[in-house]
């Protein structure tokens, strides 16, 4: 009998415990993920990576150079995002290759990569978006998201922002993100996308590329992109699964 009423008196205890830790863990996660849902952006860190820079101008046209479109609209996002209570990191602040960081490959393109690599991994990043500016044939036009396989979600919502993105009456075409094996995207540790601003081949795209205003508006949509993403419900839940 004694034994019996242990056993009864274990599970009734056991049960208790259950309830006690369920409760207390939906409310720990209603409370934390509520916080987090109000500021998405609170305490992140993120950085921007402006490709290309110094000797290496990147894709160009008439003497309009891609390292200076990418700058551009960094410095601009950084703006944007220092608002938002985010600690914002550039990769290059002016006008500057990163070759000279490092000597981990005799060739100069291969070491600026490399730079940029070590910096988003030896930095506590959240995520990191690395700006390019496109080239290809005339007809395509309009931003594109290049991702590794697990950044997939975070690639379809920063273009969903951008086919969306609207400037005086100018609307994208509705463009695919793809997977691609680029060095950045296979070496960094964090998150994170490359994001082609447009195609600098494209008349639309040219000119709307070197406008001022136009590139607010390209670091108001990635900003919104990014604090969507750190808003979602489904990014809480892969953070407690993790």
């Amino acid at each position: 009998m004694w034994i019996v009423i242990n056993r009864k008196l274990l599970l009734y205890i056991v049960i208790i415990l259950l309830i006690l830790t369920f409760q207390l863990k939906d409310r720990y996660l209603s409370s934390s993920v509520a916080v987090n849902l109000d500021f998405p952006l609170n305490k992140k860190v993120i950085m921007i990576d402006p490709g290309h820079g110094g000797i290496d101008g990147g894709t160009n046209k008439q003497k309009v150079l891609e390292k200076n479109i990418n700058l551009a609209i960094a410095l601009k996002l950084k703006k944007v995002l220092d608002h938002r209570n985010v600690t914002v990191k550039l990769t290059r602040k002016e006008d500057q290759a990163l070759d000279h960081l490092n000597n981990h490959s005799s060739s100069r393109h291969l070491r600026d990569l490399w730079a940029r690599v070590e910096m988003i991994n030896q930095e506590k990043i959240d995520l990191f978006i690395s700006l390019h500016v496109n080239a290809g044939v005339s007809y395509l036009r309009g931003p594109k998201i290049f991702y590794k396989a697990d950044n997939k979600r975070l690639a379809y919502l920063l273009q969903n922002k951008l086919n969306n993105l609207e400037y005086k009456d100018i609307k994208h075409p509705t463009n695919t993100p793809l997977a691609a094996d680029y060095f950045v995207l296979n070496h960094a540790k964090p998150p994170g996308v490359i994001v082609e601003v447009g195609y600098i081949t494209n008349p639309v795209d040219y000119r709307l590329l070197q406008q001022d205003d136009y590139q607010w508006v390209m670091a108001r949509t990635l900003a919104a992109g990014i604090e969507e993403y750190f808003s979602s419900f489904s990014f809480y839940l892969e953070k407690i699964r993790d």
